[in-house]
């Protein structure tokens, strides 16, 4: 099973509607066997919102792709980078 790593970086509203943008930091595999955990991190967060804490979502078929190419190829943000 693989799980994005991310980050609420920044809030911003969407049709009077407050939402969160997520940027993906890395991943996350549980091996179905052994049930061991491995974390790959890409990059890390920067600035004084970030404090170690980093969230864990599982991946879902429309995942937007991170700046290394991980992820779906279906993209649901108004950001793009």
């Amino acid at each position: 099973m693989k799980y994005d790593i991310k980050f609420p970086a920044r809030t911003y509203k969407d049709k009077g509607l407050d939402k969160t943008y997520w940027t993906t930091h890395g991943n996350l595999w549980v091996d179905d066997e052994t049930k061991k955990m491995t974390i790959q991190l890409d990059s890390m967060p920067v600035g004084q919102k970030f404090t170690g804490k980093l969230w864990v979502f599982e991946q879902s078929e429309y995942a937007p792709k991170n700046q290394f190419g991980g992820g779906a190829s279906r993209v649901d943000d108004d950001i793009q980078f």
